[in-house]
């Protein structure tokens, strides 16, 4: 049975979050100042990771035709924008 999870996004322009495989992002909000992602998961899915990139506004998107949009949220007075590669790399792969 699929399920909704809650990650935290790390403040960094690029990162990698463990989930199970086949997930689905949902949407990403700020929750105590702090960025989250909420993901359709299978809890039994073997775990996979997925890239995530951040870019504020105004700024270029570097590698733009492989990432895929997934939010806008806002920090204070600084918007942001998430994208995902939609990419599953297995966890022995530390790229």
């Amino acid at each position: 049975m699929r399920t909704v999870w809650k990650y935290p996004l790390p403040r960094t322009k690029v990162s990698m979050i463990e989930m199970p495989a086949g997930s689905s992002v949902l949407a990403v909000m700020v929750q105590d100042l702090e960025p989250v992602i909420y993901c359709e998961v299978d809890p039994t899915a073997s775990p996979i990771r997925r890239g995530f990139a951040v870019f504020g506004t105004g700024d270029p998107i570097e590698g733009r035709e492989s990432l895929h949009y997934v939010g806008t949220f806002q920090i204070r007075a600084i918007v942001y924008h998430l994208y995902t590669d939609r990419i599953e790399y297995p966890l022995e792969d530390r790229r």
